[in-house]
């Protein structure tokens, strides 16, 4: 299995060189190792800009992880490096090969640069290399440059930069305090119609957790996305779950696409919904086995007396046999 996640700042600090490259070539190079012919895969990138580690204009270098990114001639791409000490598990490799770096990024944590990337990646970039002079900066100030670069990466239009903000936003949790204008910017963001709905979700849920939002941020996607947007913004919900919400859920559930009615079903799976029940079991009457399940799995998550009597009654009464079946099985669990 590929290795979690990590972002770019701690990629960034637990490598010996990050160098911005283009892949030039990807080849089994065949050498001699102990006398023995031996066939190793090294990557040659020429250097695009560097920010760490001694300055070269071209590189080679192995990649050591299980599932590594996998690079083609002509990727741009952000590569982090570590030498080769004599005590790696490649050092005989690659002295044989003549290689003198490694990579371990594995294909999650890969950085290929995708056209109108660039500048942020630069940006971001040298916002972590340590100043030319050698500046010691004060707490406060070094607080005010993480934040900095964290607005810039969650702005960005680059999807990797924005997932990697947002895992050092979980990292750092409330040691980051915004001010009201700051508040305002990132909200904008989850409103833009031009950004991946899903990165927008994202940022939303990290403002919920640590309480800069309330609903009434979900209330504006609920009102205002388009329909293609609303099953994300209805699964975006669960574990946030409020009466605030129901309304809007009910309202989906006669939405003329079936996944967006079940999404909206699943999402009500909880007791704060209770009062919804005999919305939910109309779906329990439609002919789509999918939905019915839904409806199935709203009502017992509600599990209020309401929803249970309506549950018994589709046991013994649903003319579809897997629905009825589905059922006992969940009444048993909740008994």
């Amino acid at each position: 299995m590929d290795a979690a996640r990590v972002s770019l700042s701690q990629l960034f600090l637990i490598s010996d060189m990050v160098i911005i490259a283009r892949i030039e070539a990807v080849t089994e190079r065949s050498f001699s190792l102990d006398n023995k012919p031996t066939v190793y895969a090294v990557v040659s990138a020429r250097v695009s800009s560097q920010y760490k580690g001694s300055a070269l204009k071209a590189v080679e270098f192995f990649q050591d992880a299980h599932g590594h990114a996998h690079y083609e001639p002509g990727d741009m791409a952000v590569v982090f490096l570590d030498e080769l000490s004599a005590e790696h598990q490649l050092a005989d490799v690659g002295s044989a090969a003549g290689v003198s770096f490694v990579s371990s990024q594995v294909r999650n944590t890969e950085h290929r640069i995708a056209p109108g990337e660039l500048a942020d990646y630069e940006w971001v970039l040298a916002s972590y290399a340590e100043p030319t002079t050698g500046m010691i900066y004060p707490a406060a100030e070094r607080s005010l440059r993480i934040k900095e670069t964290l607005l810039r990466m969650l702005g960005s239009n680059s999807t990797n930069i924005t997932e990697s903000a947002l895992l050092d936003w979980e990292n750092i949790g409330s040691g980051i305090q915004l001010n009201k204008e700051e508040l305002g910017y990132l909200l904008a963001l989850t409103r833009d119609p031009a950004r991946p709905v899903n990165l927008r979700l994202a940022i939303l849920r990290s403002m919920s957790r640590q309480q800069l939002v309330d609903n009434t941020a979900w209330i504006y996607l609920f009102e205002h996305e388009t329909d293609e947007n609303l099953l994300p913004v209805v699964r975006s919900t669960q574990g946030n779950e409020n009466k605030v919400f129901m309304p809007y859920l009910t309202r989906l559930l006669d939405n003329p696409h079936d996944e967006v009615v079940e999404g909206a079903a699943r999402a009500m799976a909880h007791p704060a919904y209770s009062g919804a029940e005999s919305e939910i079991e109309r779906l329990l009457k439609r002919k789509s086995q999918r939905l019915n399940y839904a409806a199935v799995y709203a009502l017992v998550g509600i599990n209020s007396e309401q929803a249970r009597k309506i549950l018994l009654d589709a046991e013994a009464n649903h003319p579809n046999p897997k629905v009825r079946r589905m059922i006992s099985a969940r009444m048993n669990v909740l008994s």
